[in-house]
């Protein structure tokens, strides 16, 4: 059995090639242009080059608010012109080939549920932490999604100034995301070029780069703190670009949680931080 998933991202594009024991074949990855033809056409030339015609199905993993069906886009924050667009229906009619869409971080959690690092837990969730924040939910061992879009962790509110992208003010993903990092970054006068040289810095001993990821953490503890009183989680996985930085994160993030609720939480970093979102759209075939 070999099954293809895309990660549609705000900022990049990832498929990978795979077979049923999740072992990646062939993987590929595009940046965006946040414009709606050119991305769907890159989306679809990266299904061409993975020999599509052998293939047992397409999965593929969307950021916001899907329709009860699973074919539509309902909001799709960060890139514009998918709102609405059938592309289960557009996948299926140009490739000729089953297709399953599902929310990306919900991905995420079902590759680390598969062949991760949620495979020896039954109740966890995955924050995927990029672009935006992003949530997915395992209850006895299942995705869960509510009536549908359950896990929008992203939209939790935490407190702060800034807005989200739904114009909301004090969401966690105005403080947990990218783009936090880079005005904390901006706000605390340190000349870099992106969050990788900061954390070269932090590592090297800068004590304005630490004070930026302590902060970034604390505000990562803050959200985690809603999902313990919420769900009282086995674990917590965390995912996405963010998540390369580790202990930067994790550490100030533990610490503000088991100082305020006097919790142990199991906090770790997910398996498949590049394509875990894809290998989990591909896994929709395997459940």
């Amino acid at each position: 059995m070999k099954l293809i998933g895309i990660d549609l991202g705000g900022t990049k594009i990832r498929g990978v090639l795979i077979n049923s024991n999740g072992n990646v074949i062939k993987e590929k990855e595009i940046f965006v242009e946040n414009n709606f033809k050119k991305d769907l056409e890159k989306l679809v030339s990266i299904i061409k080059e993975f020999d599509y015609k052998d293939i047992d199905g397409i999965g593929v993993g969307v950021p916001g608010l899907l329709d009860n069906k699973r074919e539509k886009v309902v909001n799709f924050p960060n890139l514009s012109g998918w709102e609405n667009f059938n592309l289960k229906k557009y996948l299926e009619k140009e490739f000729k080939k089953k297709v399953r869409l599902e929310n990306d971080a919900n991905c995420v959690a079902l590759a680390e549920k598969k062949f991760g690092n949620g495979k020896n837990y039954s109740n966890f969730i995955v924050l995927t932490l990029g672009t935006g924040v992003g949530g997915g939910i395992i209850i006895n061992d299942k995705l869960y999604i509510g009536k549908g879009n359950a896990g929008e962790i992203g939209y939790i509110k935490v407190g702060g100034m800034e807005k989200c992208f739904y114009n909301q003010i004090g969401c966690f993903e105005s403080l947990a995301n990218g783009s936090a990092i880079i005005r904390m970054t901006k706000e605390s006068k340190i000349n870099v070029r992106d969050p990788i040289e900061l954390a070269k810095l932090a590592k090297q001993g800068n004590n304005k780069a630490i004070n930026v990821f302590n902060k970034f953490g604390e505000n990562l503890g803050k959200g985690i703190v809603n999902l313990i009183f919420t769900l009282d989680p086995e674990i917590i996985l965390i995912g996405g670009g963010i998540s390369k930085n580790g202990k930067l994160i994790l550490s100030p993030a533990r610490e503000y949680i088991e100082k305020n609720i006097n919790y142990k939480v199991n906090l770790k970093i997910v398996k498949f931080v590049k394509y875990g979102g894809a290998i989990g759209a591909a896994c929709l075939f395997l459940n």
